[in-house]
């Protein structure tokens, strides 16, 4: 999944003006996902549910626009929820295909009732 996040009015950070940012989740590997986890763990921000926890949305976010995470916690409000709403539903997504695929190798593996 590739969203394309555009702000109105431009976001202004470290001396940069940016009109949009592009987060590229499909990019991610495991790697992403365990360094976002360690480092929430690190600061003490741990989590129960990645997919319902906002420390862990906003850095997944992160590595998947390729900037730092202080970059996204310094956003306006509006595109931070935003952003972290549309990771949230890449979370959801990513659980929900796992899921999907787990029932159907047990249906598989399931063998026909015999009468």
């Amino acid at each position: 999944m590739k969203y394309t996040h555009k702000f109105d009015p431009p976001f202004e950070h470290g001396g940069k003006t940016y009109e949009e940012m592009v987060f590229d989740f499909d990019s991610l590997d495991g790697t992403a996902m365990v360094n976002v986890e360690q480092e929430a763990k690190a600061l003490g921000e741990g989590h129960l549910v990645a997919e319902f926890d906002k420390a862990y949305q906003y850095r997944l976010a992160a590595k998947a626009a390729g900037v730092s995470s202080d970059m996204i916690l310094a956003m306006p409000l509006r595109d931070f929820n935003r952003i972290t709403n549309r990771t949230r539903s890449f979370l959801i997504g990513l659980a929900s295909l796992l899921q999907d695929k787990e029932t159907e190798a047990t249906e598989e593996t399931v063998p026909p009732d015999e009468e």
